[in-house]
């Protein structure tokens, strides 16, 4: 089982911590796009050794620029039809069970949310 990063209160506050200063700091913010593990290793070695999946980190501060970034969790934040994402029998299955597992949603598990 890989290890990844829980969204714990303590880590939220540290990547709120990184978005801060990749936005303070424009050095920062070009090590962070080129390689965001080595960049979030700088400031908290210990949250980042322990994830291993890709992190991707895009700037998205261009003001004349339009975003989109394309996840379930945004589709239902967005008042999005939940039932149009619909749960495999397997997930239903672990509802059902009363098994907690991790949504599927790539982009939010990091930086995007």
């Amino acid at each position: 089982m890989s290890k990844k990063i829980e969204l714990t209160d303590e880590s939220k506050v540290k990547v709120r911590e990184v978005i801060l200063k990749s936005l303070n700091d424009a050095s920062f913010k070009e090590r962070l796009v080129k390689n965001p593990k080595a960049a979030i290793a700088e400031l908290y070695p210990d949250l980042i050794e322990r994830e291993t999946r890709n992190i991707v980190v895009f700037d998205q501060t261009d003001k004349n620029t339009i975003y989109v970034n394309v996840s379930a969790t945004q589709y239902v934040l967005l008042d999005g039809d939940s039932d149009a994402i619909e749960l495999t029998q397997e997930d239903l299955n672990l509802v059902a069970g009363g098994v907690e597992q991790e949504l599927a949603v790539e982009s939010c598990y990091f930086l995007s949310c």
